[in-house]
């Protein structure tokens, strides 16, 4: 049995598809006025001030040194914390601590909590959190939802509002909003469109849209910040973000935050000295400074009173960025904070300046201009090998012909996939025959429920959380469905928009949160034509052991199932991605290189119903690979599976 080297290249067309991020981040590190908190391997830490129980950890005595935040030891994918209150995300779901004068933690009430307790409405859904000194905001399946103190019009509900201790809707950002961030007294998001708006205080320009309006009640478009803004991060009256790879600031000028070579206030955005391109993150700081990574590496600006430029060269303070000096390779995140910042690699997190609170979480309350190590990173926890993601690329015909995923969620607890398809982006992938205009059914199997249906990903109420997770389709008429599933079974039914059309398709099937309940049998059933239109299913073992799997396919035996043109001879190629290489093939499974491999298929429970049909064992290390389907002498339907062997 042979493949061409066409076949092997779109092989590895179907593994690019189905691959995703691996790589573990850094600490998602965040400075407050007095504390600091970071994310570690999916746990909580804060350290620093807690008279108002803003480090979790159900006390309010101060935390010299990190301290793990009650309840939230995994799942935690984003912290914030600024003057007296804490919040996080932890597996989708909104949780805040501290103090709750103006219903900031979002739980209906107005006592003060030492302990995270859960966001009124915001359980699941929650791709990006925010904290000001009295509010709150989040966005909640693509929609700004802000909660807390509004007397500024902070909360953006284009009315005037003293407080609101749940969630409230801000004004015209319901949709395709992509990240929020919450300054002192007011409030900035950016749109999936890259476009930046703000609301709330506004004298110092802290709008940036050319006025100084003392209240704004709702969302102002920042002037020049339609498109191509990449992060948007608010501090003490003055914001910076990043447009195309350069840093700008506006906002309330004193002491050189801006980073401009000047003090004066600035009502538009105005570039970052020195800081035109490659830059990659900002973090404007609850008091007079901001931080940056860019093509030199950390630097600050704005007030060095307390140390927290980390740069002894300037003791004054200065207007344009300097160089954080001590620090190791290998920053990937920055934080600046009121009196203090923080930074972290993959293995340690580092802060410098004021420690009268604690903040620098060195065990003692000494302060320091340059950084001291806060924490070493402990190793991520062993990550046992799963399968992960599964796509499948082939024919798309019509009636019984549509192409069918399935794929089973197992273990106790519920499970966030991500179901996508894609058509017309494949023609520039050189599949000129693709499916032009594809739509999605996902269907429970046990009753036949429709639990969710998609034509144009992007008029999902979720759009903008599909798009933030990194599952959106390249192509907006293509369909995605993203959604949290009970353990069972499930199918994704691709056809043509009003069942019109036929064309090459690719079904998608990826995990988005809970790695220990696994995908444990994804399949799809569809044409096997011949050339460039056999079926390739990809699939991806991730973690950091091998995993044993059982690949399938089924023909002929799918005819006492009510298809009669069933694919009358498969024969089956494992492909790795990496080299494309063949690593397996079979024609029959009865027939296997190592003849023990036929009789472990079949203790397994994986053995084909037919003798024409082919399977393969492996144990495979983690990575990408691919499945190719064709027939010998012949086309019809087929049913590619891939299974996980305990």
């Amino acid at each position: 049995m042979t493949i061409s080297r066409t076949l092997l290249a779109l092989a590895a067309t179907a593994a690019f598809f189905s691959a995703s991020s691996t790589t573990t981040a850094a600490p998602y590190l965040w400075a407050g006025g007095t504390n600091t908190c970071a994310a570690v391997n999916g746990a909580a830490y804060c350290w620093g001030a807690n008279i108002e129980g803003q480090v979790g950890n159900g006390t309010f005595s101060m935390a010299t040194t990190p301290s793990q935040v009650q309840g939230l030891t995994t799942g935690v994918q984003a912290i914030v914390t600024s003057g007296a209150h804490t919040c996080a995300i932890v597996n989708g779901g909104a949780y805040c601590w501290g103090n709750n004068a103006y219903g900031q933690l979002g739980n209906n009430g107005s006592a003060t909590s030492p302990v995270p307790v859960a966001v009124s409405g915001l359980s699941s859904g929650v791709t990006a959190i925010a904290v000001g000194d009295l509010h709150s905001c989040a966005v909640h399946n693509g929609a700004a939802k802000c909660w807390g103190s509004g007397g500024y019009g902070q909360l953006g509900t284009g009315a005037s509002i003293f407080s609101s201790a749940v969630p409230t809707a801000v004004a015209g950002l319901g949709t395709g909003v992509l990240d929020v961030n919450a300054g002192r007294h007011h409030t900035c998001a950016l749109l999936s469109s890259g476009a930046a708006r703000c609301w709330g205080r506004g004298d110092s320009g802290e709008m940036g849209d050319g006025t100084n309006t003392y209240i704004n009640l709702g969302p102002v478009q920042v002037s020049g910040a339609t498109s191509d803004v990449q992060l948007v991060s608010t501090g003490a009256f003055f914001n910076c973000g990043i447009s195309n790879g350069a840093a700008y600031c506006w906002g309330y000028g004193g002491q050189g935050r801006l980073g401009n070579g000047s003090g004066s206030n600035i009502n538009t955005p105005s570039p970052v000295t020195g800081m035109g391109s490659g830059v990659s993150w900002l973090s404007a700081g609850n008091g007079m400074h901001a931080c940056g990574l860019g093509n030199a590496g950390p630097v600050c600006w704005g007030a060095n009173n307390a140390g927290q430029l980390g740069n002894a060269s300037v003791p004054g303070g200065t207007n344009v960025p300097v160089a954080v000096q001590g620090l190791p390779g290998g920053v990937e995140d920055i934080a600046a904070g009121g009196l203090h910042s923080c930074a972290s690699t993959d293995t340690a997190i580092y802060c410098w300046g004021n420690n009268s609170d604690g903040q620098l979480g060195t065990g003692n309350q000494v302060s320091s201009g340059t950084p001291v190590l806060v924490m070493n990173v402990p190793a991520p926890p062993v990550n046992n090998a799963r399968l992960v993601n599964l796509s499948t690329r082939g024919q798309v015909m019509t009636g019984n012909d549509v192409m069918i995923a399935g794929f089973i969620i197992g273990g106790p607890t519920a499970k966030t996939v991500a179901v996508t398809v894609a058509g017309p982006s494949l023609v520039a992938a050189g599949i000129p025959n693709a499916l032009s205009n594809p739509t999605l059914t996902l269907i429970r199997s046990s009753d036949g429920a429709v639990m969710g249906a998609s034509d144009n990903w992007g008029d999902a109420p979720n759009a903008a959380a599909i798009q933030a997770a990194g599952f959106a389709p390249a192509h907006p008429a293509e369909p995605a469905v993203m959604m949290t599933l009970a353990p069972g079974a499930y199918t994704a039914i691709v056809q043509a928009s009003g069942g019109v059309g036929t064309g090459v398709g690719l079904v998608g099937v990826y995990e988005v949160d809970h790695p220990e309940v696994p995908l444990t049998n994804i399949s799809t059933r569809g044409q096997v034509l011949t050339g460039n239109d056999v079926m390739i299913a990809g699939f991806i073992v991730q973690g950091t052991g091998t995993q044993t799997v059982v690949v399938t396919v089924a023909g002929p035996s799918l005819i006492p199932a009510g298809i009669p043109n069933a694919l009358a001879n498969p024969t089956l190629y494992i492909v790795r991605a990496t080299d494309g290489a063949v690593i397996a093939s079979n024609d029959n499974w009865q027939t296997q290189t190592n003849p023990a491999d036929a009789a472990a298929i079949q203790a397994a429970g994986f053995a084909p119903a037919h003798v024409l049909e082919p399977a393969v064992k492996l144990t495979l290390p983690p990575g990408a690979y691919t499945a190719v389907v064709q027939g010998t002498g012949g086309t019809g339907v087929g049913l590619v599976g891939v299974y996980r062997v305990p």
